[in-house]
Order: structure tokens, then C-alpha cells, then sequence
């Protein structure tokens, strides 16, 4: 597979690369980035040398997708969030 850009990121005293691309579009997150975990590696040389082209990187800047706002009434008592469409009668118990 052929992602965008690669980045490296030391993590739990490893060198890991992650490939980016974006998310395809029957995605809740269509078209935002997609990071996904490639190799890891024991020295940040050997992660350079099989990724010449990636570059360092921090979590905390890296970009995070969105779906943004939920619809109006998605935590309402009446629907939304919280139905799931299964309701409980006398005859249950």
C-alpha cells in the first residue's frame, strides 16, 4: 500500500512509522487523516534508513479527525444517543 507521508515517533522506547493517508468515503471520518502503524524499530537509524522520506513527529501536533457536531436531540430523552429501539413491557419480567 502507498500512503501520503511517513512519520516516525519514539513510543514506548521504540521507534515506530506510521504511513498516512485519508480515510475512504463510506468513513464517518471520509476524507480526514488516517495514521497506521507500519513497523516498529529498536534504533531511530534503522527506522531513517527503511523510511528515508519520513519525518519525525509528536502525537500532539499530529492532526486528529473530527465528525464533528451530533444532530440536534442525539442525547434527548425521547430518542437519539440513548434509543436503541428496545423497549421493555410487563409481560418481560
Amino acid at each position: 500500500m502507498t500512503y501520503e507521508y511517513y512519520t516516525i515517533q519514539f513510543k514506548h522506547g521504540g521507534w515506530n512509522v506510521y504511513g498516512w493517508d485519508k480515510y475512504p468515503s463510506g468513513s464517518v471520518y471520509a476524507y480526514q487523516p488516517r495514521k497506521t502503524f507500519l513497523k516498529s524499530f529498536d534504533r531511530c537509524l534503522d527506522a531513517q534508513s527503511t523510511y528515508p522520506t519520513a519525518q519525525f513527529s509528536n502525537v500532539l501536533l499530529e492532526p486528529q479527525p473530527n465528525i464533528g457536531p451530533q444532530p440536534a436531540n442525539y442525547y434527548a430523552g425521547d430518542g437519539g444517543f440513548y434509543d436503541a429501539g428496545e423497549y421493555w413491557s410487563e409481560e418481560d419480567y
